[in-house]
């Protein structure tokens, strides 16, 4: 079929316009396995200081070509910014992969590439929680609201007691606090760590992250506090 050249435009036009979302989701996705790559490799950690892709390539034992052609992209989703010859993380990406992060950037990276894989595996077959690989449970654990480990821990917890002050209100009585499906911890320690007559109960089906809540509950001295089943 044939189309006069005011319709060819139009038609060009629509598909532009129509593709637009799409492209930007390509273009998130992209960033994405970009971002995990780089954080996997050490990349950000060698990009804290201002540093050469020779001195980021000898850091992190990679090869120097792959480094040279990875910082340029990093540059370019606004990752890294370039001083001279030199890389360093942009200001965004240094609080998100600050070790006093709300979220361990690595967590947050791990659990969202699990939701990822299921989401991919939908089509084959119906994804059950429980049954996947303790690998994944762990990712996904470490990746679920703000760390207990974060110094920053006690601001969800303040602000859910503002917002249901009921609550907040058995929590400061010392009530006892049922957490079903409590993760590594993050959300059950962290009220804890922020009302201290709270004693608490968490249930994880997983033993190797119910394990790790138990070493965060230890690292924050709560253990009298919270029995971890």
């Amino acid at each position: 079929m044939d189309f006069s050249p005011p319709e060819a435009l139009r038609l060009v036009q629509a598909y532009v316009a129509a593709s637009q979302p799409l492209n930007r989701w390509i273009e998130g996705a992209q960033a994405f396995v970009l971002l995990s790559a780089a954080a996997e490799a050490g990349m950000l950690d060698a990009a804290r200081s201002p540093s050469s892709t020779s001195e980021i390539a000898a850091t992190t034992g990679l090869d120097p070509a792959w480094v040279s052609d990875l910082t340029v992209a990093l540059e370019a989703y606004g990752i890294f910014d370039r001083d001279g010859d030199r890389y360093h993380l942009s200001q965004d990406f240094a609080l998100l992969a600050s070790p006093d992060a709300l979220l361990a950037l690595g967590h947050l990276l791990r659990s969202s590439r699990v939701y990822l894989h299921t989401l991919e595996a939908l089509a084959a077959t119906a994804a059950v929680y429980t049954e996947q690989p303790t690998e994944e449970l762990f990712g996904v654990a470490h990746g679920i609201g703000t760390s207990a480990l974060s110094p920053v821990r006690q601001l969800v917890p303040t602000r859910m007691g503002q917002l249901m002050p009921e609550i907040q209100a058995i929590w400061l009585a010392g009530g006892q606090h049922l957490e079903v499906g409590c993760g590594a911890g993050n959300n059950l320690l962290s009220i804890l760590a922020t009302y201290p007559a709270v004693r608490a109960v968490g249930v994880e089906i997983d033993a190797a992250t119910i394990a790790e809540a138990g070493r965060r509950a230890t690292v924050l001295e709560l253990t009298s506090r919270v029995e971890l089943r």
